[in-house]
């Protein structure tokens, strides 16, 4: 999160997806969270879009002119404004993910004199999302 700004860490109430459950089969979850990801693209390519023109226009006008782009030409508008969709923060391209990480610890069992090896885990929030894909899922 050191990549916030200050007016990211004073919002008092931040947006955020809801969470769902699917009933998905395995072969289809890699897909499902590529489509979401795509829409949390599309969501920030409009969103600075509408953000960049109602710095020139009124709301109504903004709207209008915003409505029926396409997200290579709201892109490009972006960028003859000087906001270039590449520097921004990767969550808010990508989304959040927050899943549980698990790892190993080794231990000594006094009672049976012995070493014993746990599993510990945590929920993790991660901010730095790769682009979803099949490999992606198979390395949590």
């Amino acid at each position: 999160m050191d990549n916030l700004s200050d007016n990211e860490r004073n919002i008092v109430f931040p947006i955020s997806f809801d969470s769902r459950i699917i009933p998905i089969d395995d072969a289809s979850i890699s897909d499902y969270f590529k489509w979401r990801q795509d829409e949390c693209w599309r969501n920030c390519i409009n969103g600075y879009g509408i953000w960049a023109l109602k710095k020139e226009y009124d709301n109504e006008e903004a709207n209008e002119k915003i409505k029926g782009l396409k997200s290579n030409e709201i892109h490009d508008m972006l960028f003859e404004r000087g906001i270039n969709l590449n520097d921004v923060e990767t969550w808010k391209k990508r989304g959040i993910g927050v899943y549980k990480k698990s790892w190993e610890i080794e231990g000594f069992n006094p009672k049976k004199n012995e070493k014993t090896v746990s599993t510990r885990s945590e929920v993790f929030v991660d901010y730095e999302l790769d682009i979803f894909s099949q490999d992606f899922f198979e390395k949590l």
